[in-house]
Parts: structure tokens; C-alpha cells; sequence
């Protein structure tokens, strides 16, 4: 087989720093921005001469985190069948290249300001193309296994202060209820891709530095705790954790 060598054009400036930081698809969650930082010195500013007319884009970028990849793999739906990498969206391909479209706010330079992505920092960039709406969508086409999934969402539950405990974390920017309903609400059961696992008693998910532990029942999720991810010890130690502390004096908890 022919080989050929790409080499990026610029990178993703994005406050998604691990995999499970990003969201499944774009435009599935609230808006988040990023930057396409091109390269200096290549005349790329030229080359984006006339794409600020358009409101999206096509990102063409390299899966830079993934070192393998897989025939087979168990997308982040509601199923429990591995299916064929080439019917996923998955970043275990042969080539891990993929694409997304986002929306394009402004140019400066060689920065885009973009809007609506899921790709991680520092994500290589191979390409930019302007989508088109005329002849890239197609309402009418055909999902395949996803059109078959039966996805009746669960309703999210709040048992005792774990939504207070919540609500404060949104007020300081932990939008750790909003990844808690947006996940479970779709598929609560343990999963590699959504850090749920199983406990003695319920489940637990995890969300960056945080912790929830919650109980199933029919279609029903019971928020029945959340907590910090930190020891004691470590909330005692490092100055730059202490939202830990502060949740931990506003809330009658105990931190393993």
C-alpha cells in the first residue's frame, strides 16, 4: 500500500483537557468555545481570506491521543453490541482522522474562534473546509443502528441536599449536574466511555475532580450523594483545591 505523510496545520486551543472532558458529538451541550491556532509563517492568513462569510465549518483534525486501533468497538449509546468501527464515530480507526463540523464565530489572523466542538486541546488540525448546507445535510438520510436504538431517556431524581450540593457546584463553575443529567438521562449503566461503574450499593459516575453515587429504579435515576474526589489529605495540602474545602464546610460530608 502507498503511504503518504500529512502534517497539521495549526491546533485546537480548548478547555477539554482529558477524553471524557469532550462531549460525545458537538452541538449535543450548551456552547463551548475553542480556538484553530495555524501555524505562523506558512501565508495561512491568505489562505483564509473569504471564510468568515461562512457560519460553520469542517474540521478535519487527527485523533492525537489514540495509539491503536480497533475492527470493533462499543459506541456511547444506548447498546451493549460492539459494532464495526467504519458504522462509529469512534477515534480508534485505522487512520485516526476525523471531522466535525462546528460553528465559525470570527477570524483574526491565523486564530478561528469557534464554537459548538468536541475536540480535545491541542487537537492537530489537518484541514479546513466551509460546510454547505445545500449539499452536506440531509435530513432525510438513514441513522442504521442508531435509527433502531430505543433510547425512552430516564428521568433524573434528587434525593436528600445533592442537588443543593449541585446547584453550588454550578455556581462555581463545576457544571457537574449539567453532565450528570446529560448523561444518565440517556444510558446510566456502567460504561468505559462515561466513568460509571458499579458499586456495592448503586452506581457511581465521576466528573473531572467530583463524584456522584446513584440508584436505579425502573426508568428513574436517584441522585442518592455527590462528593469530592479528594482525600482529606490532599484538600489539606494543595492550596489550589480549595473549592474541595469550602464544599466540604458548606456541606455536612465525609471525603474517603
Amino acid at each position: 500500500m502507498t503511504s503518504f505523510s500529512i502534517s497539521p496545520i495549526g491546533y485546537i486551543k480548548s478547555n477539554y483537557k482529558q477524553k471524557y472532558d469532550a462531549p460525545r458529538q458537538p452541538h449535543v451541550e450548551a456552547a463551548i468555545s475553542g480556538k484553530v491556532v495555524l501555524e505562523p509563517h506558512q501565508n495561512y492568513e491568505t489562505a483564509l481570506l473569504d471564510l468568515d462569510g461562512f457560519s460553520h465549518i469542517w474540521l478535519i483534525y487527527q485523533f492525537h491521543k489514540n495509539a491503536h486501533w480497533k475492527p470493533k468497538v462499543l459506541p456511547p449509546r444506548n447498546t451493549r453490541e460492539k459494532k464495526g468501527v467504519f458504522a462509529t464515530r469512534s477515534p480508534y480507526r485505522p487512520n485516526p482522522i476525523g471531522m466535525s463540523v462546528v460553528r465559525l464565530n470570527r477570524i483574526k489572523g491565523r486564530i478561528l474562534y469557534i464554537e459548538d466542538h468536541d475536540l480535545l486541546d491541542g487537537t492537530p488540525i489537518l484541514d479546513i473546509k466551509p460546510y454547505l448546507n445545500y449539499s452536506d445535510s440531509h435530513p432525510d438520510a438513514s441513522l442504521g443502528w442508531i435509527g433502531e436504538l430505543n433510547e425512552e431517556p430516564f428521568t433524573i431524581a434528587y434525593q436528600n441536599d445533592t442537588e443543593e450540593k449541585l446547584n453550588w457546584l454550578q455556581a462555581q463553575r463545576v457544571f457537574f449536574k449539567d453532565e450528570l443529567e446529560k448523561r444518565l438521562s440517556y444510558d446510566p449503566f456502567p460504561h468505559p466511555y462515561r466513568r460509571i461503574t458499579k458499586e456495592e450499593f448503586g452506581f457511581q459516575i465521576c466528573y473531572k475532580e467530583w463524584a456522584a453515587s446513584f440508584e436505579i429504579d425502573g426508568q428513574v435515576v436517584q441522585i442518592t450523594n455527590v462528593y469530592s474526589g479528594f482525600s482529606e489529605e490532599k484538600i489539606k495540602q494543595q492550596p489550589s483545591v480549595n473549592i474541595h474545602h469550602t464544599f466540604k464546610m458548606n456541606f455536612t460530608h465525609k471525603i474517603d
